[in-house]
């Protein structure tokens, strides 16, 4: 009988030993698999960024190839490199003006929740219950001391710990600190909230950004005595840096595509100027109600657009839904008092509105001319083209940052 037994136990040994041998075959098989892969991907970006020449300077450049625009690979290249390694913003700091404040979202297949805890710290955090990976969270903005699952009802505080969880009498090796929500790096810049998705830290937003792309807004007046007004979303059918590039030219389609717009402006006096991670464009105006005295439009990269003009400021973040398609999301302040000063009568509602539909007619101008320039970018016809350099430098500079994250990615 104990001999038995031994022979049993030695067995068993055995085909421990002979488990463990085949899971770590299969385990240098899947890594294998997937370093070939990557490799492969590597290989074929690396043509696309060869199209692309980041040396010489805008008046002798030719632009980002139109693969750029069209190519999948390039496509979720770019989730893996630039929108995986910046900041991103993701939302307003008057979202979270009292403790347990939240907003969530999902940016290139990645879901979040950014929140004001208990004690009053700013946090964010995965959307994604730790249990059996179910989405937590499903209103856009709320106020909640803790999230509870849908799925299994495992609960976590609002600065993501674990709190509770229900039947698991017999797990070993558990703690509830080891299960919480997996954090995401949170910062602000002004009244904006920003997030990135690195795997190591990122430096600061306003280290990375500078104060540079907030500076010329405050021109205009303070940011902190704007209110928020609404939210407005345009869904594009063209890549994201199609409108990236529009907002990029220095006003050069402005007279053509946006006649209104252009005569309130003194387009002679358009000025453009590169900043640490962004470019800067600025254009007197006549000073009617809603241009006021010029306008200054901010670019922060990769993807975030601040646009100051009289009393309004309005922001546009521009979001890949795929190579072809994109969403902009727009939010719009208004300083009311600047309002007040110069008509103390004025019906703000009825202001308000006039200046929204003014705005709307020009966002849907530059979706149309997204669309065709989309369609233009997938012909035969077109491969690369020319920048002006009086005025698109700050496009220019663009390509140059997407070509920089692109070829770290590849030379990973």
């Amino acid at each position: 009988s104990d001999r038995l037994m031994q022979r049993c136990k030695g067995l068993a040994r055995i085909g421990q030993g002979m488990q463990a041998r085949i899971m770590g075959q299969a385990r240098q098989r899947v890594f294998s698999s997937y370093t070939g892969a990557q490799s492969s991907v590597n290989a074929m970006l690396q043509p696309l960024l060869s199209a692309f020449d980041p040396a010489p300077p805008a008046a002798a450049a030719w632009t980002a190839p139109s693969s750029w625009y069209t190519s999948d690979v390039f496509y979720h290249g770019e989730k893996d490199s630039l929108f995986s390694r910046n900041w991103l913003h993701v939302g307003r700091l008057d979202q979270l003006s009292c403790r347990g404040a939240f907003f969530s979202g999902e940016l290139l297949g990645q879901p979040y929740i950014v929140t004001r805890t208990d004690a009053g710290e700013i946090r964010a955090m995965y959307n994604v219950c730790t249990h059996h990976a179910a989405i937590i969270v499903h209103e856009p903005e709320g106020v909640s001391s803790e999230f509870r699952c849908p799925y299994h009802g495992w609960c976590f505080k609002n600065d993501g710990r674990l709190a509770k969880c229900f039947k698991l009498k017999g797990i070993e090796n558990f703690k509830n600190r080891d299960h919480g929500l997996k954090p995401i790096q949170v910062d602000t810049l002004g009244p904006f909230v920003f997030i990135n998705f690195a795997a190591e830290p990122l430096p600061p937003v306003k280290e990375v950004l500078g104060e540079a792309v907030l500076e010329p807004l405050e021109g205009f007046g303070r940011l902190s005595e704007l209110r928020f007004v609404k939210r407005v979303e345009y869904d594009l059918k063209s890549n994201w840096k199609v409108f990236c590039d529009n907002y990029l030219d220095g006003g050069y389609h402005v007279p053509v595509a946006h006649p209104d717009l252009a005569g309130g402006l003194e387009e002679s006096a358009y000025t453009t100027r590169a900043v640490k991670y962004g470019t800067i464009q600025a254009v007197p105006a006549g000073g009617d109600s809603r241009l006021g005295s010029g306008a200054v439009y901010s670019f922060a990269y990769p993807n975030f657009m601040m646009n100051r003009y009289g009393p309004w400021l309005d922001t546009n973040t521009v979001i890949p839904t795929g190579v072809d398609s994109s969403k902009v999301i727009f939010d719009y302040f208004l300083d009311e008092a600047q309002v007040r000063d110069k008509d103390p009568d004025v019906d703000i509602d009825k202001f308000v509105n006039d200046s929204l539909i003014a705005s709307d007619k020009v966002q849907r101008e530059d979706e149309h001319l997204c669309a065709i320039v989309q369609r233009g970018l997938s012909s035969k016809g077109y491969s690369a083209g020319r920048y002006v350099p009086s005025l698109e430098h700050g496009m220019h500079a663009f390509h140059r940052h997407v070509h920089h994250d692109m070829a770290q990615l590849v030379h990973s």
